[in-house]
């Protein structure tokens, strides 16, 4: 059945959660770990405190992919411990998401709690051009009768904040304002345990679980400490942005609560209504557009000019002065390994594409369920072998692997297709149905492959459009790997019409 906004007028949940009472990386990351043993073993936090918490799973960051994996961990009875470096709510970009990720909301028991917030319905998505005459619009509501036809527009602070508050409802422990500082290593290398610092107390101190799940976004904190993420070079772009305070969403030249992304010469702008009267504008350009030195002096007359170039978002500002511009730069990585003994990556932790078609909640909730599944499947098999014969042990071991790697080429398969459908927006000046003309010609059926691609249709074998854009070798992001099909949300359940 398709999923359909449950109508409700039921106030938004709370937005601050309080504290709770109760194969091996890459050679550089081998090392790195290594180090990091030695320094454990020396006592790498002096004065920390040991804490006896016997958790199955510490996940680093509270965001989408963090809440994601804790929700699916903790719905099925395991101890989860949630170490969030920030006080929710707190500011986050990526107010814009996408259809296939309603369906992981629901299956995460949190559709309705988002419905019933002031989350904005997204129906659909208008390109246009500095020519105001000229513009489309993708719809959701396909001919596919299983797939949900919406998605929501939100103010992130509020969307992650209600996704972690339903963590803690679950049954994980969830820690607000609590730092990680260093990790904890077993003499072989795995992955044991954190070392963190509350606000509440600052005192170090120490958690070990059966396994560590970085959610931590930008920051990579075990991404970062064993090397293995790299700089997009391709992606070399900066984004600058305003929220708009006292707009009305019904000025909205096209269909209220889509998402406008207007191209031009020299980059993209948004236009995200995130609520009734906010309107969430931004600009995305070469990072060469700003000076070298203090790119903010020049970043109000370039998003000025950008703005200013599409005439069907530029009419949507209110005459109110304008908020300060904020920047994001140089923010486009991925991941040369997703998992490691004793650790998965999830969501931006592991890789960050460029925001124009909206995809990161979803990645982060797709790879963060999916990374839950896996480390509760892990554990199930763990207990089931507990003190067997040791080729059965090594058994164990042996699909602990096939299962970390399997994980690793799904994350891959979903991002790396999602990066490659950035880089066809750029190589044809950043309208993708040109792209698509100049590379597919008439594809059979193209509204209906079009609307799939970008609803979140990342991981089927079968989409025309996602086929070719895998084959373009010059556009490899990632060290190569085996892609892994199957579309983590509808399954290979046939398309249904009708």
């Amino acid at each position: 059945m398709r999923d359909h906004v449950p109508p409700s007028e039921r106030p938004l949940l709370a937005t601050h959660t309080t504290p709770s009472a109760q194969d091996r990386p890459s050679q550089a990351g081998a090392a790195a770990a290594m180090d990091l043993t030695e320094a454990s073993a020396a006592g790498a936090a002096p004065g920390a405190s040991d804490v006896d918490a016997d958790l199955d799973v510490i996940i680093i960051g509270g965001g989408p992919a963090g809440s994601a994996c804790a929700l699916t961990l903790a719905r099925q009875g395991r101890r989860v411990l949630v170490l969030e470096k920030a006080a929710f709510p707190r500011f986050h970009l990526g107010e814009s998401l996408l259809p296939y990720g309603t369906t992981v909301l629901r299956r995460l028991g949190v559709l309705d709690a988002v419905a019933a917030s002031d989350a904005v319905v997204k129906r659909g998505a208008e390109f246009c051009s500095t020519d105001p005459s000229h513009f489309r619009r993708v719809d959701f509501v396909s001919r596919d009768a299983e797939r949900a036809d919406y998605a929501f527009q939100v103010e992130r602070a509020q969307f992650d904040a209600l996704l972690l508050e339903q963590a803690a409802r679950a049954g994980a422990q969830v820690i607000q304002q609590a730092r990680v500082t260093d990790l904890i290593l077993a003499a072989d290398g795995r992955v044991r345990g954190v070392v963190y610092v509350a606000h509440a107390d600052q005192a170090p101190q120490r958690v070990t679980a059966r396994w560590i799940v970085d959610a931590s976004g930008r920051a990579g904190v075990i991404a970062q400490r064993f090397q293995l993420r790299q700089a997009n070079p391709r992606l070399r772009m900066v984004a600058l942005f305003r929220h708009y305070t006292g707009c009305d969403e019904r000025a909205n030249p096209g269909v209220q609560g889509d998402i406008q992304v207007g191209y031009h010469a020299d980059g993209w702008v948004w236009a995200i209504p995130i609520h009734e009267t906010v309107l969430s504008v931004g600009v995305v350009t070469a990072r060469d557009a700003l000076p070298a030195q203090n790119p903010m002096t020049g970043a109000d007359q370039v998003f000025a000019e950008h703005v200013g170039r599409i005439p069907r978002i530029a009419q949507r500002l209110p005459a109110a002065p304008p908020p300060p511009v904020r920047m994001e730069t140089d923010f486009c990585y991925g991941c040369q390994q997703a998992w490691g003994p004793g650790f998965l990556l999830v969501g931006d932790a592991a890789c960050f594409a460029d925001p124009v078609f909206s995809a990161g909640v979803f990645l982060g909730l797709a790879t963060g369920e999916r990374a839950g599944q896996t480390i509760h499947d892990l554990l199930d098999d763990q207990e089931a072998t507990a003190s067997r014969s040791v080729a059965r042990v090594q058994a164990q071991m042996e699909r602990e692997a096939a299962a970390l790697r399997a994980y690793d080429r799904f994350l891959k398969t979903g991002f790396d297709t999602y990066f490659r459908i950035i880089y066809g927006f750029y190589a044809a000046g950043c309208d993708f149905r040109q792209y698509l003309k100049w590379r597919l010609g008439r594809v059979a059926d193209a509204n209906y492959w079009i609307t799939r691609t970008l609803a979140g249709d990342f991981w089927t074998a079968e989409n025309p459009i996602t086929t070719d854009l895998r084959s373009e070798r010059a556009w490899d992001t990632l060290a190569p790997y085996d892609p892994l099909y199957g579309c983590p949300v509808y399954g290979d359940a046939p398309r249904s019409m009708e």
